[in-house]
């Protein structure tokens, strides 16, 4: 619950997005209220892929997916009935599974 204190921001949703703002304005000495909806974490298809674009960001913020447990994907694998397709990644991604990184 909110409480009555003065706060510097207020984010809407704990997701992956709402969860680095509240730790970046945190990490630069600011107050942020994090309100979320839901007491369980969602299975979502996006949350379940981290490009390599934002590992740095992560990485500044001192989370290392890979030591909380995180696969790296290296292909990109579609499957329809009786075909495969598969590319490789640019570069490595990661699969953060919420079963292993909580």
């Amino acid at each position: 619950m909110i409480s009555s204190r003065s706060y510097d921001g207020l984010i809407v949703g704990g997701g992956l997005a709402g969860s680095t703002v509240a730790i970046a304005l945190a990490q630069a000495g600011r107050h942020a209220a994090l309100i979320e909806k839901s007491k369980e974490a969602q299975h979502k298809l996006c949350g379940d892929f981290l490009s390599p674009e934002c590992l740095p960001f992560l990485r500044r913020m001192g989370i290392h997916p890979e030591a909380m447990g995180a696969e790296t994907i290296q292909a990109l694998r579609i499957v329809a009935r009786d075909v495969i397709a598969e590319v490789p990644l640019p570069a490595p991604a990661i699969f953060p599974d919420q079963a292993k990184t909580g």
